[in-house]
């Protein structure tokens, strides 16, 4: 008989690995790129960086992946200071003049349009800096042939890393100069290029920032090799908080303009904003917005407005709904943007990694369900032109039978594989269940585009192909975990919801269940976090009262009426919070533990000698808690990083603001045992829980002190 002695704490714990990708000098970076510039290959540009302390002999250093290029004798970078080399100095010259002091010898090769690894060595060959820059995914959009240069972000963290790169604000980047990544005040919010009387074509453009920003003599235009095609008059001025401003055809495509342009709606156009200075020289690269071709009277607008991606919209929104006239519709001045247009067909269902077979992908299985959100029949080709019939483009490739239509409330598969009877064996599919393929290609096991197009009526030798519905998977977070290879299907939540929103999409029954309705489950609960408070507090924050943080990492504001907050994790319903309260994206939300029980102020105050805290959704479900021991006055307690990570001491309390570096980490109540204590003669399966998620329960078997 033995009896063993447990001694144990719970902390809360955060380890992170910070890849320094420099050996011999973490000083000299590649601080700016310009892989695919406007006007090719003479124009691109790699810049290198000296953030460190000290001047720099770089004499030697060669770059050995990506370009070829050895830096001469006698070459040195002081100590913020830039050095520029270029695969044509005497074009760069022509382009950026004595802006970024190009070194005179070009490099040899270039730089890949789609990406490729940049490695620049010391003179005795250890890694100096090496970047692997891509072109899509994350990777900003804009640096890839529209213009901007991709800019490092943070000099210290992983260069491999998209999020660690951006857009240049400036047209063309600031090679050898200090630069700013691309700032989104003014921005294209909505285009409609397909219109018959009484409305034209228009470009509606939004001022994101606080306040009046005067837009005189900035271009608007659809050619990335002309983009001083149409000057906005002088005097335009948009007020902030969400203004707007609507240029029309009649405006754009005037004959007397120097460069009169039209929108396409058969092929697609793109549309750029670039601001100017007072002599008309281009500036700032301000927006860019690429559409394809479009539906008579239906515009392209970003939902949400101004920061969200272009999506087809359910009515034009350029200020006057229904106009009786095309003078009527000039009269518009903007307005916020309707809710994206949806159906009647929609992506509904994906099987894009369906369990391995002997270790090999399983494509026979993969499947793409449509799905008829209307009640009655829809045709999937033209019966004006019945040979053009509807088509999966981007992640597969496939053209729909003629003839083929789905009923009211129906599903029709999509599959991968020629042998349509082996796949309804897999599935127990019989003969209702419409099946065509195969498909060309395959889908990619961590994601990609799914699209699915419409044909519009033919315009002389164009067949325009209309975007019905659009699906963007990953197989990381914020998408579901389960159906890469774990056998479950991707299934839409909510028929009428978007395509490209991650909370609208869940993990099928397993198996999937292709052709079939999808099974309902609870709406997901936004992520939030309970992410510093204070339980002891007399000064902090501009008031003596005790405070409670809550933060929003997401990419949407979120609604947190009704939400409930608590010191007691067995009355979760203690205090509810107003109505009308939100939380923007990343954003953050102060309460004050006071008491009072009205508007932001609690019905309970916090306890300096320790207790909990507990944040529970509408319906009572535990999205956030934390326990805490005796806190010191005026001392913060909270997450590093925001939202995600554990728990730390914080000396300067940074309420509604991102959290500083902690300064010790915070020590929970003990963890609770499955069994209790006692002698036991057999083996036991003793469980060991807190009520923290992030918790790490540390233990010993010989009664000394966890380390």
């Amino acid at each position: 008989m033995s009896r063993n002695s447990f001694s144990c704490c719970v902390m809360l714990a955060f380890s992170a690995l910070i890849a320094i990708p420099f050996e011999a000098d973490a000083g000299i970076v590649i601080g700016e790129i310009m892989y695919n510039p406007p006007g090719g290959t003479d124009y691109e540009f790699v810049e290198l960086y000296n953030n460190g302390s000290v001047s720099k002999d770089i004499s030697g250093y060669e770059f050995t992946e990506g370009i070829t290029y050895r830096f001469p004798e006698g070459s040195t970078l002081p100590s913020g200071g830039y050095a520029v080399i270029a695969g044509n100095p005497q074009q760069f010259m022509l382009r950026y003049g004595s802006r970024g002091a190009v070194l005179p010898d070009a490099y040899a090769k270039n730089l890949g349009d789609d990406g490729e690894r940049l490695t620049l060595v010391s003179a005795a060959g250890a890694t100096v800096f090496s970047v692997t820059y891509g072109d899509g995914s994350k990777w900003p959009g804009r640096a890839d042939g529209h213009g901007a240069s991709l800019m490092l972000v943070d000099p210290l963290d992983d260069p491999d890393s998209p999020e660690n790169w951006c857009a240049s604000d400036m047209l063309y980047g600031t090679p050898g100069e200090s630069g700013i990544c691309a700032v989104r005040d003014v921005v294209i919010n909505e285009v409609l290029a397909h219109s018959d009387p009484p409305v034209e074509d228009a470009i509606e453009v939004q001022n994101l920032s606080s306040g009046p920003i005067d837009i005189s003599g900035w271009y608007l235009s659809d050619d990335l090799d002309n983009r001083m095609k149409y000057r906005i008059p002088d005097g335009t001025v948009i007020q902030g908080y969400g203004g707007f401003r609507v240029f029309y055809e009649y405006q754009f495509n005037h004959p007397s303009n120097d460069f009169p342009f039209a929108l396409s709606s058969a092929n697609g156009d793109q549309v750029y904003l670039t601001a100017a200075d007072s002599s008309g020289e281009l500036t700032r690269f301000c927006d860019m917005v690429v559409f394809e071709p479009s539906e008579n009277g239906i515009s392209f607008g970003r939902f949400p407005d101004g920061t969200g991606a272009l999506v087809t919209l359910a009515d034009p929104t350029f200020g006057v709904p229904a106009p009786a006239t095309l003078d009527e519709f000039r009269q518009g001045t903007g307005a916020a943007n309707s809710f994206p247009r949806l159906g009647p067909v929609v992506v509904s269902e994906v099987m894009y990694h369906p369990p391995d077979i002997a270790g090999a992908d399983n494509a026979a299985d993969e499947y793409i369900e449509l799905h008829n959100i209307t009640g009655q029949p829809v045709r999937l080709y033209d019966p004006d032109y019945p040979s053009n019939t509807w088509k999966l483009i981007s992640a597969v490739d496939f053209t729909i039978p003629a003839g083929v239509t789905i009923p009211g409330d129906g599903y029709l598969l999509i599959v991968g594989t020629a042998d349509i009877p082996a796949f309804r064996a897999t599935y127990g599919l019989d003969a209702s269940v419409q099946i065509y393929g195969p498909w060309a290609g395959k889908l990619d096991n961590s994601g990609e585009s799914i699209r699915l197009y419409k044909p519009d009526e033919p315009d002389l030798d164009v067949i325009p192909y209309i975007l019905v519905d659009r699906v963007d998977y990953l197989d990381s977070h914020p998408w579901p975990a389960g159906p890469d290879g774990l056998g479950y299907g991707l299934e839409r939540r909510e028929p009428a919801g978007l395509g490209t929103d991650p909370a609208n999409w869940q993990v099928s029954h397993p198996g999937g269940s292709p052709g079939e309705v999808n099974r309902t489950v609870p709406a997901p609960i936004p992520a939030l976090f309970i992410n510093e408070f204070v339980a002891s507090n007399t000064s902090t924050c501009g008031t003596s009262q005790d405070w409670i943080e809550l933060y929003n990492p997401g990419e949407r504001w979120i609604d947190i009426s009704g939400y409930y907050l608590t010191d007691d994790l067995d009355d979760p319903q203690r205090w509810q919070i107003p109505e009308g309260t939100g939380i923007g994206e990343g954003a953050f939300r102060l309460f004050y533990a006071s008491g009072a029980g009205t508007g932001n102020h609690t019905n309970f105050g916090l306890s300096s000698s320790g207790e909990e805290i507990g944040l529970y959704s509408p319906e009572g479900v535990l999205i956030d808690s934390v326990i805490f021991p005796a806190q010191e006055t005026n001392r913060s307690a909270g997450r590093q990083p925001d939202g995600y990570g554990a728990w730390f001491y914080f000396e300067e309390p940074t309420c509604d603001e991102s959290n500083g570096e902690g300064v010790g980490q915070l020590i929970t109540a003990p963890p609770d045992f499955s069994l209790p204590a006692g002698y036991y003669i057999e083996a036991q399966a003793l469980i060991l829980s807190s009520p923290v998620p992030e918790a790490v329960i540390r233990y010993t078997l010989d009664g000394s002190e966890p380390s």
